[in-house]
Order: structure tokens, then C-alpha cells, then sequence
């Protein structure tokens, strides 16, 4: 084919067709006068550089009449003298022509390797794109159920705290029934308070009195969200469930070997909070250092038989009678049922009323 056009018009041609947005198709034919594995060599090149939209590739077909006709003739490259067996049985066009160093049969298969490679590359892409999009929906599914089950957790402790203070309300009342209906603390059917603290298992559903707790932890945490422990786990094992303290966080007033209490939430403050004296958020944690923080309110729900004492008031009998107020009892429901408690009169609960939460 003598069309007088040299490789770098076509690559020019290629580029300005690609830029004005028009397709660009390329025709090619393998096995002309002079190919060898060179030029086959180059021809895949060109072809790869050029990137055309449509590729058409196929073998010379030496038609008798034309000038390539006569050259292969004459120089005995011809493998069959009968143009109807320039096909094969199904139609396809077949290549007839054997050069010294390329027989017809690799003038093939260079023609079915340049047009299936680009093929290949056409199925690859479209791989590659459906396992992209299969990943991206995939991340985004495990992040919207993970996202869900944070959510079904914060219900959960919300619900299972309500529980909890039903329960200690109905236990408080059972009691205070028996006491009223009774002359003296001697006079008490201790068998029937047995019976109904202790008879019906419906009482302790709570998940209190299971092995698992939910306790929810928050402030200056990597991962703040509830999560269930073991009881008896400690703050320590908490925050590291939650991944750690920030950098942020300030520990110094955190008390790390707090036992965790079912439906309790852990704050853990920054260190500006702590410098600014800020202490809306953790105020009634019951795990802060009493000595690193001033004017620190006391959860008589969970304070120790220690941090009971240091309320103005409180020695070592009054904080034993609050703890087994609440271990006979439940836990209060209102910081006035602290005057309940044997020891503790109305004066005395004015004194230490803005000192404690529950």
C-alpha cells in the first residue's frame, strides 16, 4: 500500500483527531511486502501508542490482478495458487503468504495476538471497575450495620438503666411496707422479705446479676460508644476496649481501677477541662481522684465507703449504714433518700445536698 504518509503524520493525525473528541479507527494489515518480526514488533507498538477507539486487523491478501499479487508470485512466497482458499472452512480470511523467517502460520497468530490483547485489556478494565464497585458498596454496608449497632446498643443500656430503677423503686417500696406494718425491727417476718426480694427470679432479670454488663464511655476516647464487659472489669479495661485514651485525655483524675457498674457512663476529660476547671460533663463520675479536683460531687449509687467519708458529717458508721442501705434496698432513686439512711437527718442532708448525685 503506497499512500506516501510516514509514521509521524500518523501519530500526529492520531493525536488531532483524539483532541477535536472524534473516534478514531485504525486499519491495519500484517503480512505486506517486507514484514518480519520486527516490523511486527513495531506495528504493536504503534498500535499501543496510538490507543484507537475502533481496531480492524487482518491478513494480506495477495488478490491476482493487483502488483502484490504478481510480487509474491514471482518470488514464490504464495502458499496456494487457488484464491478460494484464501478462507478457510468458516469463512475467515486465512493467511497464504510465507516470508523467509515468518511463515504464514505466525502472520496469524500476530494478527489474533494484536486483536484479542486489546480485547483482554477491554474485559480486564471492566473487572476491575464491578470489583471496585463490589468493595466500595461492601465498606459502605459494614460501616452502615456498624453504625446501627452502636445505636441498638445506646437503646439497649438506655432501656436496661429504666429497668434498673423500676426495679430498685419496687424493691424500696416492698421493704418500706414491711417496716410500716411492723412495731419493732424484732416484729419483722424476715422469711417473707425473703420470699419477696429473693422468691420471685423475675426481680433479677437485670443484667447486673448476669456475667455481662454494658457500660458506655465517652469524652476524650478513640472509639467513645457502650460496650459490653465482663463483671467486675475495671475503667482500665474499659478504655482499652474504647481504644485507648486521646491524646487529650487527662488520666491523672481518673481512677483506672474503678470496678465498672452496669449502666454506668465513664467520662474521661481533656486536660483543658481539667485546667479550666470545667467539670459539668464527668462531675458525677464516681471514679474521679478526689484530691485532683476541687469541689468533686459524690454518686452515693457507687462511691466507696472512702468517698462517702470525705462528705462533712459522714464518718465510717454513716458511710457503712449508706452502703448497706443500698445493698438492702437497691440503689436511690433521688438523692433525697439519703435521709433514710440511719445516721443521716434533715440537717445533715442540707449540709452535704450539693455534694452529691446519683
Amino acid at each position: 500500500i503506497k499512500k506516501g504518509l510516514t509514521v509521524s503524520q500518523m501519530r500526529g493525525f492520531a493525536k488531532d483527531v483524539k483532541k477535536s473528541g472524534i473516534l478514531l479507527q485504525g486499519d491495519f494489515v500484517i503480512g505486506l511486502s517486507g514484514e518480519n518480526a520486527k516490523t511486527l514488533q513495531m506495528t504493536r507498538k504503534f498500535i499501543y501508542d496510538v490507543k484507537p477507539e475502533i481496531l480492524q486487523v487482518s491478513v494480506g491478501a495477495p488478490y491476482p490482478g493487483t502488483e502484490f499479487y504478481d510480487w509474491v508470485k514471482n518470488h514464490g512466497y504464495l502458499t496456494v495458487d487457488d484464491p478460494v482458499h484464501y478462507l478457510d472452512k468458516e469463512g475467515h480470511q486465512t493467511s497464504v503468504i510465507s516470508y523467509p523467517g515468518l511463515s504464514n502460520i505466525e502472520i496469524a497468530e500476530a494478527v489474533d495476538k494484536i486483536k484479542y490483547k486489546r480485547e483482554r485489556h477491554f474485559y480486564f478494565t471492566i473487572i476491575f471497575l464491578v470489583f471496585l464497585i463490589i468493595i466500595i458498596f461492601s465498606a459502605v454496608f459494614i460501616y452502615l450495620r456498624r453504625d446501627i449497632e452502636r445505636k441498638e446498643n445506646i437503646l439497649k443500656s438506655y432501656y436496661s438503666e429504666i429497668e434498673s430503677d423500676d426495679y430498685s423503686e419496687r424493691n424500696l417500696e416492698n421493704n418500706s411496707s414491711l417496716e410500716n406494718g411492723s412495731n419493732s425491727e424484732d416484729n419483722v417476718n424476715y422469711e417473707n422479705v425473703n420470699e419477696i426480694n429473693l422468691g420471685d427470679s423475675s426481680c433479677f432479670s437485670n443484667s447486673s446479676y448476669e456475667n455481662l454488663i454494658k457500660v458506655y464511655i465517652c469524652g476524650s476516647v478513640k472509639d467513645p460508644d457502650v460496650y459490653e464487659m465482663e463483671d467486675g472489669e475495671r475503667v482500665v479495661d474499659l478504655l482499652e476496649k474504647a481504644g485507648g485514651p486521646t491524646d487529650e485525655a487527662c488520666l491523672d483524675v481518673v481512677n483506672l481501677a474503678q470496678i465498672l457498674i452496669d449502666g454506668q457512663r465513664i467520662y474521661i476529660p481533656s486536660n483543658e477541662e481539667i485546667t479550666s476547671g470545667n467539670t459539668l460533663f464527668f462531675s458525677s463520675n464516681d471514679y474521679l481522684d478526689n484530691n485532683s479536683l476541687e469541689a468533686v460531687v459524690i454518686n452515693i449509687n457507687h462511691a466507696t465507703c472512702q468517698e462517702l467519708k470525705s462528705l462533712p458529717g459522714i464518718g465510717e458508721v454513716t458511710a457503712k449504714n449508706i452502703i448497706d442501705y443500698r445493698e438492702k434496698y437497691g440503689l436511690f432513686t433521688k438523692e433525697e433518700d439519703l435521709k433514710n439512711v440511719k445516721g443521716i437527718g434533715e440537717k445533715k442532708y442540707e449540709t452535704i445536698k450539693d455534694m452529691i448525685t446519683i
